[in-house]
């Protein structure tokens, strides 16, 4: 009976029931409606992004529908493997619509009425975000290039001095080049600011960069890497 227990094929370990509630310990952390990973990729493309090393940047091609959202929320809710969910992340999108949507979908899972998107003609909202960023109390926001690059630049700046930059995301980055450059100038003009915070941050505290998009090309990956990079071993490419 003995060498019959030890020795049979049968699975024991169904008998002990261990209790699992998501596919991954990260996924916990964003919320109860985050079971599991839409893809391998994803999921890939999320441990891409939390191992990053501080300053670099990483550009992540996945498909539409492939949830590339989780790429910002995973930074805000789990945070980076040496800084922890520390800072600010700055995600910029193209548009008002974008904005607004990504902030009600924030509010709906933290149960709160927060302001989340920097947008025009929203002088009450806006009021509150610049001083909590002030204050190192904002931890996300949606916002244009053309609003990060003017009406809270100096804000920014002064959160990178203060090492309270945790990320820059750029969503639908393939813009940079389609938009930039004969539409939306400020798409690529928003280097700038962005070497100027970069450079302002501690060095032992900088923050990453992650370029999302699931129609990058030749061009612009090529683009992105000149303008959101310093050199070739800062850029990478999931």
């Amino acid at each position: 009976a003995v060498d019959y227990c030890a020795n049979n094929e049968l699975n024991k370990r169904n008998e002990m029931n261990f209790s699992s509630n998501a596919s991954d310990i990260f996924l916990n952390q964003c919320g109860s409606k985050y079971i599991k990973y839409t893809s391998i990729d994803q999921q890939k493309a999320i441990r891409a992004t939390l191992s990053l090393d501080k300053g670099k940047t990483l550009a992540i091609s996945l498909p539409t529908g492939e949830g590339k959202s989780l790429v910002f929320k995973s930074i805000n809710n789990v945070g980076f493997f040496d800084t922890m969910n520390k800072g600010l992340t700055l995600v910029i999108v193209p548009t008002v619509t974008l904005a607004l949507d990504q902030e009600k979908d924030i509010q709906t899972e933290n149960g709160h009425k927060n302001p989340y998107a920097y947008i025009g003609k929203r002088e009450v909202e806006n009021k509150i975000l610049k001083e909590r960023i002030k204050n190192s109390e904002q931890d996300l926001c949606f916002i244009s290039p053309e609003a990060a690059y003017g009406s809270l630049r100096q804000v920014l700046i002064t959160a990178a001095k203060n090492g309270n930059l945790r990320a820059i995301v750029i969503d639908e980055a393939h813009i940079v080049d389609e938009w930039g450059t004969g539409f939306r100038h400020d798409y690529q003009l928003f280097s700038g600011l962005w070497r100027q915070l970069l450079e302002s941050s501690p060095i032992t505290n900088q923050f990453r960069t992650v370029l999302l998009s699931a129609t990058f090309t030749y061009e612009s990956i090529t683009l992105a890497q000149t303008l959101f990079s310093f050199n070739s071993d800062s850029f990478e490419l999931y």
